[in-house]
C-alpha cells in the first residue's frame, strides 16, 4: 500500500477498482509500482533483515513502521494472490479508534522526521468532530484518550503492559455491531451520509443545538461506517447498520456528552500543541529501546505466569 504520513487519509490503495475481466486492466495490474509497506499477512522477509523487533503498536501500525524502516521500496508483490477476511466496517469500533489515535502519531513520528503537530491536528480534529456530530460519542472519546496516551511519552510506553492495557480499553462495549431487531432494519435511510453538511446541519451542530422537545423526527438508519451530518437533525436516534450481516448498533443523542467531548478534544489539542515537539524528540531518541528484544521479553515475562506444581502421585 501507499502511506502518506502527513495526509488526513494516509493509507491509499495503489491499484484498486480494476475490472480484471478487461484485458487493459490486466496490463495495468502487471505494471510495477513502488510500495511503502505491506501488511504482515501479505509478504515474507528474511529473518536476518534486521535485529529490530516490531514496534509494540499491535494491532494498528506495527507493519507500517517496520515497512518504512526496513523494507520500503523493496517490496515485490505477485499478481493473483488474494486475501479474504472480515470486512473492516464491522471490525472497527471505539477500541480501534483508541489504538489508531495512540499508534498512528508514533508510527509517523518515527517514519517521517518532518512529521509535526500540525499533521496530527489535521488528521484527528476533523475525524473526532465528525464522530461527535454523528452521535458516535464513544469513538470520539477514545480518539482523545488515545492521543493522551501518545503524549505521555516513551517513558510510559516502555512500562506499559500491553495485554492489560488492551483488556482495559476493550471493556467498552459501546458502538459494537450486534444483532438488530427486524423493525430497525426497515427504518428510513439517512440521505447523503458522507457528503458535505447543509447549512441547517452546521448551524445546529447536526441537531445538538436543537432542544429535545423540538427534535420530533423518528429514528433512521445508515451504514455503520459513515458519519452522517445531513439527515440527522431533529432525530434523537440513529441505527448504524452493517448491511452484509444485518448487525449494527443504536446511537442515542446525548447533548451533555457531545459538549463534554468538544471540551476534551480542545484540551487534548492544546496539550498536543504544547508538548508534541518534545514528545516526538523523546520517541525518536528512544526508538531502539522500543524495538529491542529486551522490551518484548519483558512483555512476555509479564504475560506468563508459572503454574503451581501439583503432586499427581
Amino acid at each position: 500500500a501507499g502511506f502518506d504520513t502527513r495526509a488526513r487519509h494516509p493509507m491509499n490503495t495503489l491499484r484498486g477498482n480494476l475490472d480484471l475481466t478487461d484485458p487493459s486492466s490486466l496490463v495495468e495490474n502487471s505494471r510495477h509500482l513502488p510500495i511503502d509497506y505491506a501488511g504482515w499477512w501479505f509478504f515474507a522477509f528474511p529473518v536476518d533483515l534486521t535485529a529490530d523487533t516490531p514496534l509494540p503498536v499491535f494491532v494498528r501500525g506495527d507493519d507500517v513502521e517496520f515497512g518504512f524502516s526496513h523494507t520500503r521500496g523493496r517490496v515485490e508483490v505477485m499478481n493473483g494472490v488474494g486475501v479474504w477476511h472480515q470486512n473492516f466496517d464491522s471490525k472497527n469500533s471505539p477500541v480501534t479508534s483508541h489504538l489508531e489515535a495512540r499508534n498512528h502519531p508514533l508510527v509517523c513520528t518515527l517514519a517521517d522526521p518532518g512529521y509535526s503537530r500540525r499533521h496530527v491536528v489535521n488528521r484527528f480534529v476533523p475525524l473526532t468532530l465528525r464522530y461527535l456530530l454523528a452521535m458516535k460519542y464513544s469513538s470520539a472519546e477514545h480518539i482523545t484518550s488515545g492521543l493522551d496516551e501518545f503524549l505521555a511519552g516513551p517513558q510510559v510506553w516502555l512500562r506499559l503492559d500491553h495485554e492489560a492495557e488492551f483488556a482495559r480499553i476493550n471493556q467498552d462495549r459501546e458502538e459494537r455491531a450486534g444483532p438488530l431487531a427486524p423493525d430497525q432494519l426497515t427504518l428510513p435511510w439517512v440521505e447523503n451520509p458522507t457528503g458535505a453538511p447543509d447549512s441547517w446541519s452546521l448551524l445546529t451542530l447536526a441537531g445538538h443545538l436543537v432542544p429535545r422537545r423540538w427534535s420530533r423526527r423518528g429514528p433512521a438508519a445508515t451504514s455503520i461506517q459513515t458519519r452522517p451530518l445531513t439527515g440527522i437533525v431533529g432525530r434523537e436516534q440513529i441505527v448504524y447498520v452493517d448491511e452484509p450481516t444485518g448487525h449494527g448498533f443504536v446511537a442515542q443523542r446525548d447533548r451533555r456528552r457531545f459538549f463534554a467531548g468538544l471540551f476534551a478534544l480542545a484540551r487534548t489539542m492544546l496539550s498536543l500543541w504544547w508538548r508534541f515537539p518534545r514528545t516526538a524528540r523523546a520517541y525518536r531518541q528512544r526508538r531502539s529501546e522500543l524495538v529491542s528484544a529486551d522490551y518484548w521479553q519483558r512483555q512476555f515475562d509479564a504475560a506468563t505466569t508459572e503454574p503451581e506444581a501439583t503432586d499427581t502421585r
